[in-house]
């Protein structure tokens, strides 16, 4: 009898990979002209700088917060949620997508790369679909109850 096992990776970099590739894109046309792509109100910067390492930083505790959850729970073959994933069903794309690509927007005054957290949601949109049925196939009903209370990226978005 073949045991069914939860993935370590799941969509992740299906994901991952066009919404990275769009920041390194953003980078270069920024660093190539950052007269037309750079937040232009100097006296600005502090505080966006400061929202936006707040941002990153929230984002990288919500992502090894959940990747530890997420660990423990694929080595155990257990459904969790608890911790992040009693906030969001998939809280390692949600701190990217939320938190750490604005924050990096924010930081480096490239706002061209807050564009890399959209490209993030609709890769989001189209292939988690899969992971979510493989977590059904994995735990049934009790997934399905808990997608149906648990918002999947964004706190209070059911």
């Amino acid at each position: 009898m073949e045991v069914k096992r939860q993935s370590y990776f799941g969509q992740g970099p299906k994901i991952f990979r066009p919404a990275i590739l769009w920041a390194l894109v953003a980078v270069v046309v920024t660093w190539l002209w950052p007269d037309l792509l750079r937040f232009s109100n100097p006296a600005l910067q502090p505080v966006s700088s400061v929202v936006g390492w707040v941002l990153i930083l929230l984002g990288a505790g919500l992502y090894f917060w959940g990747l530890k959850h997420m660990v423990r729970a694929v080595r155990s073959g257990q459904l969790d949620t608890s911790g992040p994933f009693a906030i969001v069903r998939h809280p390692m794309y949600s701190a990217w997508i939320v938190m750490i690509f604005p924050g990096i927007a924010l930081v480096s005054g490239a706002w061209l790369i807050s564009g890399a957290s959209i490209v993030g949601w609709f890769a989001f949109r189209t292939w988690a679909q899969a992971e979510e049925v493989k977590l059904v196939e994995l735990f049934g009903p009790a997934y399905e109850e808990y997608a149906a209370k648990t918002p999947a990226v964004i706190p209070f978005l059911v």
